[in-house]
């Protein structure tokens, strides 16, 4: 835990050094446990201190409906308030979004690589009890001792064991998650919110997803429009219209944000 993180009302949080295209920076990782407590203002002061980025993310496990649309609605603000700042504030569902708008092959990939039980991400060794995972940590059905594998990291008993959580999340994914219109969208989410460890749906993850894309929906058509306007003034007078404003951002004096969590 990092006292520096949990004073801007961040819960299991900690900062590092993170690399992203071979460049190396500090990056600061948290829970948001609730708007009050929760300090934005602060948390984006924190670039004066080197850092790059911070991936933020509501608690969701055991939430209700009514609690994962709240969140939602306080995370979509929390990044309108992001815009030009030199922190980037992410979590997982924007960047999850942006990938899969960005891909025209129609092939349904697992947001989660924890998830995924692909060897091309590395394996997972567990130092204390010596056991080996091409899976998250919260999988433990997926993990094998070093002494099943014979210390072998290539082993193809560990890509069996990875695809048997897999092949429940998917089964699940076909038939309690038909019919949702952002299924194609959460595809299960992260096991810390969405489906979980053993293939569970919450009801408070659903309704963050589903709020969230909404509003990533609105933002995308209002940037387009904007766009469109833009365009169509330069093309009638030859200048420039003046620049747009943070969307659905509200000046609360105290970082943009407000609402509950």
């Amino acid at each position: 835990m990092t006292p520096a993180l949990e004073a801007v009302g961040l819960r299991k949080s900690y900062a590092g050094v993170c690399a992203v295209d071979g460049v190396s920076f500090r990056g600061e990782e948290g829970t948001i446990e609730g708007a009050r407590a929760f300090q934005a203002a602060s948390v984006f002061r924190m670039a004066r201190l080197g850092f790059r980025s911070a991936r933020l993310a509501p608690n969701l496990p055991g939430t209700t409906r009514e609690d994962g649309a709240r969140k939602a609605r306080f995370v979509s603000r929390l990044f309108a308030a992001r815009e030009g700042k030199e922190l980037l504030v992410y979590d997982e569902y924007v960047k999850n979004v942006q990938t899969l708008l960005s891909k025209t092959d129609g092939v349904l990939l697992l947001n989660c690589n924890g998830v995924s039980g692909d060897p091309a991400n590395g394996l997972l060794f567990g130092v204390s009890k010596l056991q080996l995972s091409q899976c998250w940590q919260f999988l433990p059905e997926a993990f094998l001792s070093w002494a099943d594998v014979n210390g072998g990291v290539y082993s193809e008993r560990l890509g069996v064991a990875a695809h048997a959580p897999l092949n429940m999340r998917l089964a699940v994914l076909r038939d309690s998650c038909r019919g949702c219109d952002v299924a194609g969208i959460c595809r299960g989410g992260c096991v810390l919110n969405g489906l979980d460890s053993w293939a569970r749906r919450s009801p408070g993850a659903c309704a963050y997803q589903r709020a969230l894309w909404i509003d990533v929906v609105r933002r995308e058509a209002r940037r387009q429009a904007r766009a469109e306007a833009a365009e169509k003034g330069k093309s009638g007078t030859g200048r420039e219209g003046g620049a747009p404003t943070a969307e659905g951002s509200r000046d609360t004096g105290r970082g943009g944000v407000s609402g509950e969590c």
